[in-house]
């Protein structure tokens, strides 16, 4: 063996120069082979062969000509992000000088108000989710109960104690509907549910360091779980760890999940359903798996809503999620979507109040005195308390039945009807109003999606694999049964009839985007894309 090793590292000579040249470049070769057979691995041959090809594209362009690429990207977002509508409004940079009577501010905004409401109501566009109600009268007691607490600040319990009250019925009812008892079962209102997830999170490893000393926390997801898992992560320093799911079924397996666990993994994270395919993990298996192991169950039924604990009361074949299932130790579920409150209300639940504590914040060293807070927020708005609380003891759960009948009729005709047009299919088996279609063959489903957008669709794209999805709401059922299905045929038409109308089109431009094999170009693209959102209509550069 060393006779081999010796003519190995003398085959570019035998001085120590040639050796440490001739050992270097033997290291490189090493590591530049375990990378590509690594990446072959994760990302397959054909990915990371378009990935090296890229790479010479980007040294062939240079940075100018790199640039230059970003730089028609910003103009493609800001073609999308600035209709001709807000570019014709005057651009308020600096404050007024004098004060602008109420009666102008409110003649303007109710004008675009207007304007807005036709992008989602079916006059102009139809939304896929974003919208989860928008009813006249259920919006008008909403809006009238915020106005009333519009002031109130739930930092200040002792101030507004009535807004205390109405916030602590929301956890007991949302708690209850879950299947948990207020009294043992805790949770904590949030502003939506990336804070519900990242206070989960948060919890997790403040209690996995007290209990179990662990300083280098490890959290399972999968890598169909929401971003907002990721971003929590990155924010409390939790090392994230994403596991494959079935290639068939979307759903995570309980047998890879268990591959991934180890003696840092404080949690582990399911879906209910999850959002591209709006399939449902195996919340009993992974139950099973935290027991085992006596870690924590993450529910994430922020998109499930109040509309899966109601369809469960409606005899749907739904397994089990929340409370009932042992190992279940917190769930998420955002008021603000399927609980038809106005944006700005989620709860996160823990299985007990110990959990809980391990969310909250406390300081006591600084010169303010005594300061806590049991989210990440701290003056918080009393109206939208108010606005949640009202809207759900208006609906009541006959309310939500009824609403989710009308969902619910609308997403079998969408199901049936997409599995009866060649080409397509329903991605898995959605348990609720999320439809993810995907292609069965050469049909290109981001084309399809940008055909859908001339009549008047605005779906979501996904990926890993391509698939486009509808998020039926209340706001979008009645026209999505009568319409969506004819639309989608026409479409898939649309596309195989006339081919080179959508090679450059806004679905063709998403497939190259998330077809990047290079993380940085889609994070720099995504960040010129989030510049516009933030910028001025009339910013040239």
């Amino acid at each position: 063996m060393e006779r081999f090793v010796d003519r190995v590292i003398t085959i570019g000579g035998t001085s120590p120069r040639q050796v440490a040249k001739t050992v270097l470049l033997l290291f490189l070769f090493g590591y530049a082979t375990g990378r590509f057979t690594r990446s072959v691995l994760r990302h397959g041959l054909r990915r990371t062969l378009y990935y090296a090809v890229f790479l010479a594209w980007k040294q062939y362009k240079g940075d100018s000509g790199y640039q230059q690429e970003m730089t028609e990207a910003r103009q493609s977002f800001r073609h999308s992000l600035y209709p001709e509508a807000v570019k014709n409004t005057a651009v308020n940079k600096t404050l007024p000088t004098k004060s602008v009577p109420s009666h102008e501010i409110l003649k303007t905004i109710e004008k675009w108000s207007q304007y807005e409401e036709e992008l989602w109501n079916g006059k102009k566009r139809q939304s896929s989710g974003a919208v989860y109600h928008g009813g006249k009268t259920l919006s008008q007691l909403q809006n009238q109960a915020y106005a009333l607490f519009s002031i109130a600040n739930p930092l200040h319990p002792d101030v507004f104690p009535f807004t205390r009250k109405m916030e602590s019925e929301i956890l007991a009812m949302t708690v209850s509907y879950f299947n948990g008892n207020p009294y043992k079962q805790r949770g904590l209102v949030t502003n939506g549910g990336t804070e519900s997830i990242s206070m989960a999170v948060r919890a997790y490893k403040n209690w996995a360091l007290q209990s179990k000393s662990i300083y280098h926390p490890e959290l399972i997801v999968a890598q169909s779980a929401h971003s907002a898992f990721m971003k929590a992560c990155e924010m409390f320093e939790v090392q994230c760890i994403v596991v494959p799911v079935d290639a068939n079924t979307f759903t995570v397996k309980s047998a890879t999940v268990r591959r991934y666990i180890t003696a840092n993994t404080i949690a582990i994270v399911g879906s209910a359903p999850q959002y591209a395919q709006g399939v449902l993990d195996p919340i009993l298996e992974l139950s099973k798996l935290a027991l085992e192991y006596q870690i924590g169950l993450h529910v994430d039924c922020c998109l499930g809503s109040l509309l899966m604990p109601t369809l469960q009361r409606m005899g749907y074949e739904i397994p089990p999620f929340d409370f009932r299932v042992p190992g279940v130790t917190s769930i998420s579920a955002d008021t603000h979507k399927f609980g038809y409150c106005q944006k700005g209300t989620s709860v996160v639940m823990f299985r007990d109040n110990a959990l809980r504590r391990h969310a909250y914040f406390t300081e006591s060293q600084s010169s303010i005195g005594l300061y806590c807070t049991p989210t990440i927020q701290g003056s918080r708005s009393g109206g939208v308390i108010a606005s949640a609380w009202a809207c759900m003891m208006h609906m009541g759960e006959e309310g939500y039945q009824r609403e989710a009948k009308l969902i619910m009729d609308a997403v079998s005709a969408i199901k049936q009807g997409v599995d009866a047009i060649d080409g397509l299919c329903v991605a898995g088996n959605p348990v609720m109003s999320v439809v993810g279609i995907v292609s069965t063959g050469a049909l290109d489903v981001y084309h399809v999606s940008s055909a859908m957008s001339k009549r008047g669709w605005t779906l979501n794209n996904c990926k890993d694999p391509p698939c486009a999805h509808i998020c039926v709401t209340r706001a979008n059922c009645m026209l999505a049964k009568a319409k969506f299905v004819e639309d989608l045929r026409e479409s898939v038409a649309d596309v195989e009839q006339n081919p080179k109308d959508y090679e450059k089109c806004d679905g063709a431009m998403y497939g190259v985007m998330v077809a990047l094999p290079d993380t940085s170009a889609q994070s720099d693209i995504m960040h010129e894309y989030l510049d516009v959102m933030l910028g001025l209509v009339d910013e040239t550069k």
